[in-house]
């Protein structure tokens, strides 16, 4: 007897692909942060940028997945995502010292300044195309 394909299915397949880009960005972001010689061409200026698109990345990848998986999304969720991102980035720079690396308070709030900001465009990208998608520009 077929059964009837699941409407909800290629929901949690983006879900699941959501999760795995999440946990996979986390671990190349710690390990890249972790490296115990810095990687050339990311001083000064260029590090900053790369703490705050990382951790920019990594607040839109956590949502993203949030939304693909929880039935609703609510403020409490957007508030705990900055919580933990701001003190995973606590201990991601104090983590670096047995590496040989330097914990920073500047990458710190280049961290932050990349989370919060992150939440942002998230709140705005998901208005454009939730507008985009009922018709309404």
């Amino acid at each position: 007897m077929p059964t009837e394909p699941n409407s909800d299915r290629p929901w949690e397949r983006v879900a699941t692909a959501a999760q795995f880009w999440t946990a996979a960005l986390l671990v190349v972001m710690f390990v890249g942060t972790h490296m115990p010689n810095s990687i050339d061409g990311l001083e000064g200026g260029r590090d900053r940028i790369a703490h705050f698109v990382g951790y920019a990345a990594l607040a839109c990848s956590v949502l993203a997945t949030l939304e693909l998986s929880l039935p609703r999304v609510e403020p409490r969720h957007y508030f705990g995502v900055w919580v933990s991102l701001v003190l995973y980035g606590v201990f991601d720079e104090i983590t670096q010292t047995p590496m040989r690396r330097v914990c920073d308070v500047t990458d710190w709030a280049f961290d932050v300044m990349g989370a919060t900001s992150g939440i942002v465009f998230y709140l705005v990208g998901r208005s454009v195309l939730r507008g985009l998608a009922s018709g309404e520009t």
